[in-house]
């Protein structure tokens, strides 16, 4: 009996040393270009300011500014230059 149960333990270790030396190779992950990068980027910017309740407002053809008001989107854009207010003092 006890030598049934030491042959048994021998090849139940013989048997283990295998699933050590396997190793499953992983498939390349895809590369992405930069402009792709940079568009997933701009898309998940969006998303943030959007989920924090600011909208896009625009003043000339590519130029907008992120704001949860247009008041305060007259005040980032005069700050930026792209227009002139009246009460933009500090």
């Amino acid at each position: 009996m006890l030598a049934a149960i030491s042959v048994l333990g021998i090849a139940a270790t013989a048997a283990g040393s295998d699933y050590g030396s396997f190793q499953q190779e992983s498939p390349p992950e895809p590369k992405e270009t930069p402009s792709q990068k940079s568009k997933c980027l701009g898309l998940a910017e969006e998303k943030r300011r959007l989920n924090q309740g600011q909208k896009k407002y625009y003043y000339t053809d590519n130029q907008y500014v992120w704001a949860r008001s247009q008041k305060m989107a007259d005040k980032k854009a005069a700050k930026k230059g792209w227009i002139k207010t009246k009460n933009l003092e500090k």
